[in-house]
């Protein structure tokens, strides 16, 4: 009787967790591939001020920015898993990673990326705000995760934007190409060796954190005084 009651908990728990995340997902995609270019004015200036929030938008909309391009990219990384070698992958990985962040950037405004601590594409190193968060969540693991963490920041320019960081926990597929040196796939240190000679981002373990999707969502202020 302990074993069905179990599998039961287990089945409802695994129903909750996609639950949220397709609700999560389908705000994201819906408001990436609208044809909206900008936010709802949802605050005016003297009660964002007064606030602190330019636009409440912001949050939602970035995280489910994140876990569309999250899941985006882990969708065509298995795919080519699948169909080629994890050498392969790797290229294919950056490749589509750049792809689904332009797309975004285009489509939205909005700026989608990777950030870590161990990097292997230079391009994907922390600022010190980021590099704070993600030293404090080294400890933490896919089942015992760091909250995402968002902020509004004013930018030396003078404008507005929000920050929002979402983990990134290491899965069984991340291991071919960023476990530990001896276990990675076929061919993975020959191709790393080429690409990525200064590759930092192996060794990595089941669960263990990898690094953490970024947005950048910018808060343009109009001539009406508004946020959007």
């Amino acid at each position: 009787m302990i074993r069905p009651k179990i599998v039961f908990l287990v089945v409802i728990w695994l129903a909750i967790v996609l639950s949220l995340s397709f609700r999560a997902l389908s705000v994201g995609v819906e408001r990436i591939q609208s044809g909206r270019t900008s936010f709802n004015p949802s605050l005016t200036s003297v009660r964002a001020a007064g606030s602190g929030l330019p636009d409440v938008q912001a949050p939602p909309f970035a995280h489910g920015a994140a876990v569309a391009f999250a899941t985006s990219l882990m969708g065509e990384l298995s795919e080519a898993l699948e169909q080629g070698s994890a050498a392969e992958a790797i290229k294919i990985c950056g490749d589509a990673a750049s792809r689904i962040s332009q797309q975004v950037a285009e489509e939205k405004g909005v700026w989608v990326g990777r950030v870590a601590l161990n990097l292997r594409n230079p391009s994907n190193a922390p600022d010190s705000w980021e590099r704070s968060w993600l030293e404090s969540a080294l400890e933490t693991t896919a089942s015992n995760p760091v909250s995402s963490l968002g902020k509004f920041r004013s930018l030396p320019d003078g404008q507005k934007e929000y920050a929002y960081l979402m983990p990134i926990y290491t899965a069984p597929s991340c291991l071919q190409c960023h476990g530990e040196p001896a276990n990675l796939g076929l061919g993975v240190a020959e191709a790393l060796f080429t690409d990525y000679p200064d590759d930092a981002a192996t060794g990595f373990v089941l669960g263990s954190l990898r690094g953490a999707v970024k947005v950048r969502v910018p808060i343009r202020e109009t001539r009406a005084g508004q946020f959007k």
